[in-house]
């Protein structure tokens, strides 16, 4: 049999037999045949004839096996990518500010798709550059490089912003061959993998998402597509916290633009600190005045309008310059309390 069938073809077979004859039991093996070019079973028995050995070519089982393997990894790849979009939609749905975007994509995303850095840079479009909104936990010579960077730069997170196309480099080799630049970049990074997508929101590229991995990666469709879902998620966040915040800017000037510009002076000094609690980004109705009166006395208020957002800073408005005509006309305090309680009601 060993004549037959050399040790150098067969070693897994011949290992089996051997063991079956020193234990004298029977035993089980499948292996690939060199020989033959299949999978064989093969079952051995020992007697005191020697050893008979029964041949089952398994190679069609395997296949199947190997199938409906494949099917239930790729499934359970599906549910895993699915609960992450559905915990990042979860996570962004909360996002107030675009630091809180990019907070979200690194702790969900990142750990989900095994990445070594995964954040996001953001679009400067009136100065044409390009910024990270961080660059955890990147080294901190990288940090320096990529912090801010021209949207017409030839790199990867510039030209994904550009062209609104997503980038995807499976290894090192692969992005030195678009970049030549890049690659002393990865390896300070340590970096052997990159993806790159561009957040569009509303026909608008807002920025790009960066991911990188330390092992090349290559990414089949359905993994590409997860990635550009991800983005897609977070390009809306990304683009309702810019709009929230550049709400935020445009009232809280016109808060700061009805509240006192400078103080009367008065024999016992007169300051004012004017720090708003509560959620960050919230504007609310939180008011103060000091003016003097015509009789020389300084007249000072501190008021609270319910609510926020743009009616609460309008009732701030109007409450505070009638405060100052009652207060002309009469400046006893009760009495201007009374006129202003009768306007807001």
């Amino acid at each position: 049999l060993w004549d037959l069938y050399p040790v150098t073809e067969h070693q897994a077979f011949r290992d089996a037999y051997e063991q079956a004859l020193l234990e004298a039991r029977p035993r089980t093996i499948e292996a690939w045949s060199d020989v033959v070019g299949a999978w064989f079973e093969a079952r051995a028995h020992p007697h005191d004839g020697g050893l008979t050995i029964f041949f089952t070519d398994c190679t069609e089982r395997r296949r199947q096996g190997e199938v409906r393997a494949q099917l239930v990894s790729r499934l359970q790849g599906a549910l895993a990518r699915s609960g992450t979009l559905l915990e990042l939609s979860r996570r962004l749905g909360r996002a107030a500010t675009v630091d809180d975007v990019a907070a979200c994509v690194t702790d969900v995303l990142g750990p989900a798709v095994g990445a070594s850095f995964c954040g996001i840079a953001l679009v400067i479009r009136a100065e044409a550059r390009v910024r990270y909104v961080s660059l955890y936990p990147l080294p901190h010579g990288t940090s320096e490089a990529w912090a801010e960077f021209p949207l017409t730069l030839d790199a990867p997170p510039a030209v994904a912003a550009r062209t609104g196309q997503p980038l995807f480099h499976p290894d090192r080799a692969a992005a030195v061959a678009q970049f030549p630049d890049l690659g002393p970049h990865m390896d300070v990074a340590g970096a052997a993998a990159l993806a790159h997508l561009p957040l569009t929101a509303t026909a608008t590229t807002l920025g790009t998402l960066a991911v990188t991995w330390p092992e090349p990666q290559v990414l089949d469709a359905e993994q590409q597509g997860f990635l550009t879902t991800a983005a897609g998620l977070a390009a809306q966040a990304l683009e309702r916290a810019l709009l929230a915040e550049e709400q935020t800017r445009v009232l809280r000037h016109v808060q700061e633009s009805l509240l006192p510009q400078t103080l009367p002076q008065s024999p016992v000094g007169v300051a004012a600190v004017y720090r708003p609690a509560g959620e960050v980004g919230v504007i609310g109705g939180d008011w103060y005045d000091a003016f003097a009166l015509p009789d020389g006395s300084v007249l000072l208020v501190v008021g609270d309008v319910t609510g926020h957002g743009v009616e609460a800073a309008s009732a701030m408005a109007q409450l505070r310059y009638a405060c100052r005509i009652f207060a002309r006309e009469e400046p006893d305090p009760g009495t201007v309390l009374t006129r202003l309680n009768a306007l807001v009601n």
